[in-house]
């Protein structure tokens, strides 16, 4: 069997999906079905590396073989789990103006529910909604579309 000898990872809305699409055209990439979450996620990484290779069954007679999940960015475990199981793996890493990225962000809640739209930023303050206490907490959070985890920062070689 073969294990993925590329990675695709980054921030939501930074075009990962529409790369993934791009990787599937290609006749000699062979691509996991979903995003595997199984280096960043715990429940999964404990089925093992042989659960892992199983996802890519159908794919030796591919020149490359990928993944694509981008929220391995967001969990230090998951680098160092990447490391030893993948050592030699290339990463794609896709970044985005982070203004744009978070207003896509935004814009991809609202659709989902998940947000409410605001005409003008101010407007609750201004009508006596935010209380100092009771929404202090929450207004330093700042709105779910800006609250994105952070990157676990890059790593720099030599040449």
């Amino acid at each position: 069997m073969s294990l993925p000898n590329f990675l695709i990872v980054g921030a939501m809305k930074c075009g990962t999906s529409t790369l993934l699409g791009y990787m599937r055209q290609h006749r000699e990439i062979h691509m996991a079905p979903r995003e595997l979450h199984f280096f960043d996620r715990d429940h999964h990484y404990r089925r093992g590396i042989g659960w892992y290779e199983k996802q890519f069954a159908s794919a030796p007679q591919h020149r490359a073989i990928g993944e694509k999940t981008p929220a391995y960015c967001f969990v230090p475990q998951a680098a160092e789990r990447i490391h030893q199981h993948l050592p030699d793996v290339k990463l794609i890493w896709i970044f985005r103006d982070p203004v744009a990225r978070a207003y896509s962000n935004y814009w991809h809640f609202l659709r989902r529910g998940d947000e409410r739209a605001v005409r003008d930023p101010f407007e609750r303050r201004h009508r006596g909604h935010a209380r100092v206490g009771r929404d202090t907490p929450r207004l330093r959070r700042g709105p779910p579309a800006l609250r994105h985890r952070r990157p676990i920062g890059a790593v720099e070689t030599s040449a």
